[in-house]
């Protein structure tokens, strides 16, 4: 397990590299970030709307709105990813990073987009409505983790290798047994990171509120907004960061794992050392 840290962690680092070299990745996950938050915001103007009217139950308008905020995330997530592996494939292949071709092939790949995001939904949904006591909760956790492992690679299946999303879907389980070891460490490395970060935020964020109330109890809230808010915009950037690092890093394993190629700006060393782990 030792091994495997390492190896993961210097994939990481060979990962943060590659994004270094072309700040524009860091832009991809910006664009539908903005849109989700606009579109949600609208939603949210009709969702409090059709609570005060009574028009509809309550608990159906909930649950619509839910499953739809849901389906925009994975949809939004989907579509920036496509963009994202396009431009690191391109990288890796030795072409200029084109984010116009990226959105072409996501917009090509549109229908596929809007399918995997109905199937991720309703499967993310059935896990977390599992009904019963605490342990099938807590195997329905479990069972939600598995389904995010096993299809890690299903978008760069459907976009690379042209596959709809039922074989997309089994294809990624495949790669998935060669990769397993530096693919859950991976995630959860770098999940690990932005966790870290949000801890770390709301420890510092509570602690200079507190002593800002204790010495200044009658002064003005301003610094306390301003200070959050700084906070927030800090979390959200580190969210940004993280999220195109474990694209790379996702479409690092992926390109090895389907052609045996290093992806230019991993060294050889690495890579083959990930594979060669075991756990």
């Amino acid at each position: 397990m030792k091994g495997i840290l390492s190896q993961t962690k210097q994939l990481l680092k060979e990962s943060w590299s590659v994004l270094k070299t072309d700040k524009r990745l860091f832009l991809i996950p910006i664009i539908p970030l903005v849109l989700f938050i606009v579109v949600i915001g609208i939603g949210l103007y009709f969702f409090v709307s059709f609570l005060k009217t009574g028009s509809l139950e309550s608990w159906l308008v909930i649950l619509l709105f839910s499953l739809a905020a849901l389906l925009l995330v994975f949809l939004l997530g989907i579509f920036s990813n496509i963009v994202l592996f396009s431009c690191v494939n391109d990288k890796f292949k030795g072409k200029e990073i084109s984010l116009r071709r990226g959105f072409s092939l996501a917009a090509k790949n549109f229908r596929k987009v809007i399918k995997w995001a109905f199937v991720s939904t309703g499967v993310h949904t059935a896990f977390s409505e599992a009904p019963g006591a605490e342990a099938i909760k807590v195997t329905a956790e479990a069972g939600r983790g598995a389904w995010q492992m096993l299809t890690t690679f299903v978008v760069p299946v459907m976009i690379f290798e042209e596959r709809g999303v039922t074989e997309a879907i089994g294809r990624s389980v495949y790669l998935f047994t060669k990769t397993w070891g530096p693919t859950v460490v991976g995630r959860f490395s770098i999940g690990l990171i932005f966790l870290i970060n949000v801890l770390v935020s709301a420890g510092l964020g509570f602690g200079l509120s507190f002593l800002y109330l204790v010495f200044f109890p009658f002064q003005t809230m301003v610094p306390i907004v301003i200070l959050w808010l700084l906070l927030i915009l800090y979390v959200i950037v580190v969210g940004l960061i993280v999220s195109v690092l474990g694209g790379i890093f996702n479409i690092a394993l992926y390109h090895y794992a389907s052609t045996g190629q290093i992806p230019s700006g991993f060294t050889e060393k690495t890579i083959k050392s990930a594979y060669s782990l075991k756990p």
